[in-house]
């Protein structure tokens, strides 16, 4: 039988989660930015990425329920096409907003 891990400390001035955590791997050049937000806001650097996914899900939900919905009925169908085809789709819409956005920052100011 295996033995649970006792529970870590909690930094002082940090609410204490009730949560699992597990590793996870960032990119180099993000832990560092990630650190010093989080220590501006005054919680820990996995509370600022769980509110950043939190926002990112809550921002993006009516395209993440979409994409859901249509792949679970094509995988249920069987209809690995059209799974293909969703997923693919939701590829290029996702690459669409980002040249758009790109766009945007590269071209000349607007003048008002």
């Amino acid at each position: 039988m295996a033995v649970a891990d006792p529970p870590r400390p909690v930094a002082a001035g940090h609410e204490a989660r009730s949560r699992a955590t597990a590793p996870m791997r960032l990119y180099a050049g993000d832990q560092q930015p990630i650190r010093l937000l989080a220590e501006l806001l005054g919680i820990g650097p996995a509370e600022l990425v769980h509110r950043a996914v939190a926002e990112f899900v809550d921002r993006h939900q009516p395209m993440i329920a979409s994409l859901a919905r249509e792949t679970q009925e094509a995988f249920e169908s069987g209809d690995f096409d059209r799974l293909a085809s969703a997923l693919e789709r939701g590829q290029s819409e996702r690459a669409a907003r980002r040249a758009e956005r790109l766009k945007r920052l590269s071209g000349p100011p607007e003048r008002p």
